[in-house]
């Protein structure tokens, strides 16, 4: 298959049918997925299993390419989906996407319970005070509250954003490419990591299991220009932004972009094949 078909192949793939990686089992088939990819050029491939504490219920999972502990240079990005929210995206204000989470789901929460109330006081109650136990419109009412909680329960987590092709489909898509595209190097190894929309805990592990020099890509694809910033010794953040005064981010116009900024990919490709090159020396 020759690349503008994968390409093709993982755009389809990785925006439509994998489109939202919110949930453990989204996630768990997005890897599989994922994996099976990049075993059409690398064998050296590992599943790296984490809590963010030892008696979490709660299992994430890191994918790495290559020898992390012995790469001069990761190329990584993150591969979960984000919440819905309603502000714009901040980079590297993890409290910021907490409120803007928290912000939705209180609104969506009240929106909801107004409208139970309403159905409680004027559907409902007629129903249970005029209807028999046994009555399809008592029985029917019954299941209704049921179904009315069970998505009360999931309004109270988040939705999962629909609009994914920005943040983050596109940097996930850049790396494909360049393991598609570029000898294996010893020098250099990548990493898909989780759990980037929640509190970079992913990232937070490759930190810990590697001495190497990362370069971490958010959002390449979005109509802003690119940045190459440093946060940390060792970690470079490759990220499309518009920046306003010392801040950088993405409005939501630009979050729910259903076009890919071809020249931010491009060039995010030179960059991944540069420094590539330049470590090799």
């Amino acid at each position: 298959m020759d690349q503008q078909q994968l390409i093709k192949d993982w755009y389809i793939r990785y925006h439509s049918i994998f489109k939202t990686r919110y949930t453990v089992k989204r996630k768990d088939k997005f890897l599989q997925s994922l994996e099976a990819d990049v075993k059409q050029f690398r064998s050296d491939t590992k599943v790296d299993h984490f809590k963010f504490y030892e008696k979490s219920a709660t299992e994430y999972r890191n994918l790495y390419i290559g020898n992390i502990k012995k790469a001069k240079v990761v190329f990584s990005t993150y591969y979960d989906t984000p919440s819905a929210h309603i502000d714009a995206y901040k980079f590297f204000d993890i409290e910021s996407r907490k409120r803007n989470k928290t912000k939705l789901i209180l609104v969506s929460s009240l929106l909801y319970l107004l409208v139970g109330l309403a159905i409680t006081l004027f559907i409902a109650m007629p129903i249970f005070k005029n209807y028999d136990t046994f009555s399809w419109q008592f029985i029917s009412m019954i299941v209704g509250i049921v179904v009315y909680f069970f998505f009360l329960g999931k309004i109270t987590q988040g939705w999962p954003s629909r609009h994914n092709l920005v943040q983050n489909t596109s940097s996930l898509l850049a790396l494909l490419l360049a393991i598609s595209s570029m000898r294996k190097n010893k020098q250099v190894a990548y990493a898909f990591l989780d759990a980037g929309c929640l509190n970079n805990g992913g990232l937070d592990r490759l930190r810990e299991e590697t001495s190497a020099k990362i370069y971490h890509l958010d959002s390449i694809g979005s109509p802003q220009e690119l940045h190459l910033l440093s946060t940390h010794d060792a970690l470079y953040h490759l990220i499309s932004a518009e920046k306003i005064e010392a801040n950088y981010q993405l409005s939501k116009q630009d979050l729910n972009s259903q076009q890919l900024n071809e020249a931010n990919m491009n060039q995010v490709l030179a960059i991944i094949e540069q420094v590539s090159k330049e470590v090799s020396r």
